[in-house]
Parts: structure tokens; sequence; C-alpha cells
């Protein structure tokens, strides 16, 4: 197989493409120095794309770059440096099999299309967004990595059929101002959110990942939701957009509720919520204003207790017979000590 190898060659000093359009049939490995595609130039890439180590020339993209393989970083220049552009350039994953966002370097797109045309692109690389990326066709799967929509970034296009998914490992997240007095609908495009009732700061990370969380009443539904504010601060009214085909996990759509976490996971209570079947959105509908912190988890279920259930008594004393079982309430957000005595009078006993 023929191997492009973009460098310094003699008195070559970089690669200019100005043609109308530019096809390889094969790998573009970029090793060194200036790589420049004009303004109206279409890029056919039927192989992959890679940066290759200590390379720190950023690849200058005006105009179209289509990629038929996998995307891979091991450059110091995220493929396209600091700064893509977002008003003429934009990169397309075009492939007919699996694709893959690769390398063990951060890569960064202004504008990012999928259209492949077989099922997924694997992300095992972190890429940044800095404009867009929309989803034409096919899912993008993020694994053991972060996609990040940064200050301005959006999701453009998800639904049933094609998406954003994760494993454990992976998360799509986006960073920016959340400010006091403005409610804020679908931010950056992953179906997130709320009303800002107090003082979170100048930047708030949300994340996003697609797994259920077993701890909430029968299991959650395949999303979540969990934040770093740079200043803890009340929050009021969080919405949440589900995908009703594939997402459900097991859950009754008409009977979704509203779950929320002040403990990281530990603990769940749910609250008065609105669904809307027909935009496939769950709104909290209590009015009530909490702490938004980094211990704050939201995510859908059905409503149902924790198993097993929490028991509360006021004084005296209350028997587990029989290998009967009791969820201790624990004391405070923290949720890491509670406090029970063993059978004194006119205390909480066991």
């Amino acid at each position: 197989m023929i191997l492009l190898q973009l460098h310094k060659v003699g008195l070559l000093l970089g690669l200019l493409f100005l043609m109308h359009g530019v096809w390889a049939q094969v790998p573009v490995n970029h090793a060194e120095d200036w790589f420049y595609i004009e303004t109206g130039t279409d890029v056919h890439i039927k192989g992959s794309l890679s940066s290759l180590e200590n390379n720190n020339f950023a690849l200058t993209n005006l105009g179209g770059m289509y990629v038929s393989d996998s995307i891979n970083c091991y450059g110091n220049n995220k493929i396209f440096g600091n700064f893509p552009d977002t008003i003429t350039a934009n990169v397309f994953c075009n492939g007919d099999t699996t694709q893959i966002f690769g390398g063990d370097q951060v890569m960064r797109f202004g504008n990012l299309f999928i259209q492949n045309s077989y099922d997924s692109l694997r992300s095992i690389n972190d890429i940044e967004i800095l404009n867009f990326i929309q989803l034409d066709s096919g899912n993008v799967r993020i694994e053991t990595s972060t996609m990040d929509l940064m200050n301005v970034g959006e999701l453009i296009g998800e639904n049933n059929s094609k998406r954003i998914y994760t494993n454990e490992y992976g998360q799509i997240m986006f960073s920016r101002p959340l400010l006091n007095g403005f409610t804020y609908s679908n931010t950056a495009g992953i179906g997130f959110g709320l009303t800002v009732n107090g003082n979170l700061g100048t930047n708030v990370d949300v994340f996003r990942r697609n797994i259920s969380q077993i701890s909430v009443a029968n299991e959650s539904v395949e999303r979540f939701y969990y934040f770093t504010p740079q200043f803890n601060g009340f929050v009021s009214n969080p919405n949440i957009h589900y995908l009703d085909t594939i997402e459900l996990h097991g859950n009754d759509e008409n009977l979704l509720s509203m779950y929320r976490s002040q403990t990281d996971g530990l603990t769940w209570t749910p609250v008065e919520t609105s669904v809307n079947i027909t935009t496939d959105i769950g709104t909290d509908a209590s009015g009530i204003s909490f702490p938004l912190t980094t211990q704050t988890m939201l995510t859908l279920a059905n409503e149902g207790c924790i198993d097993p259930p929490v028991i509360n008594f006021a004084v005296d004393t209350i028997a587990l017979c029989n290998g009967e079982a009791a969820w201790l309430a624990p004391d405070g957000l923290a949720a890491y000590a509670s406090f029970w005595s063993t059978g004194q009078t006119n205390e909480d006993s066991i």
C-alpha cells in the first residue's frame, strides 16, 4: 500500500491544495511542516488521517475534508490547531465501516459532520468541538474519552436513529457560563436545561453519560447528568430530554419521574415531574430550588422505592425478624454516616 507522508523534501516548504478536488486512495500521515487546503477545495481521503508524534504543525483546512477511515492525533497540533476555521472549513466522516477517533493527544474540530453509512464511529480519544458536530447518519460511541463542546459548541441532529452514546467511561460535556436569572433549554444540544436562581460562577461544567443508574428506583433510563459549577448555587426546574425508543431501559415512558441525588449517586429523591411524551422531555415541576454542587446528579426513572426501603422511626424500638432488612437513612448530604442505638428506651433503636 502506498503511504502519503507530508514532510519536508528538499526545497518543498509545505503542501498547498488549490484544486477543485483532491483524492487520496491511501492513508494520509502528517509528519511535519505546512499543510494547507484552500477555500473551495475538497480533499477526499479514502483511508485514515493521522497527525504523527512530535508534529507541531497544524493542518490548515479552509475547504471540505472527507475522511472514510480513522482520524488519529499523536502530534502536538490537535490536527487542525487551536482555532480551526468555522466559516468555510468542514470535516466529514463518511466511511462505510466503523471509523475511530484515535491517538493519544486531544483533537479539535471546528465543524464536524458525521455521515457514516455503516452505523458507528467509536471515539477512544478526547475530542473538542469548537463550533458544532452534526449527526447526519450513523452514531458516535464515546469510550474511555470525552467529547467536549467547550464554550459555544453544539450537538446538532441527535434523535432515535442517530445519536451520541457512551459506555461507563465515556462522556459528553460542555463548559460555559450559566447565569443567575436565566432559563436554559437543551443547552449545547445535549438534552439538558434548567433555571439558575443563584451564583454558579462564570463557568459551569455539565456532563452527560448514557448508562443506567442502578441505585435509582428500579434502575433509571440510560442517561444521567452531573456537574462541576465554579460555585455551589441554587437552581430550579431542570429538564431532561430522553430518546424514547432506545434509552428507556425497561422504564414505562408514561410513568417517568425525575430523580435527584445530592450525594453523588449514593441516594436519590424523586421530585414532582411533568413528562411530555410528545417532545420526550421530563421537567421538575416542583418549583423548588436546590443547590447545584459537584455531588448533584439528575436522571429519569419510573416511580418506585429503593430496595430495601427507608425506615424512619421517632422513638422506641423496632424489631427485625426472620431475615428482614432495613435501610438506615444517611445523616446529612455526605451520606457517610447513620446513627442508631441498640434498644435504649426513647431512642431510635433496632
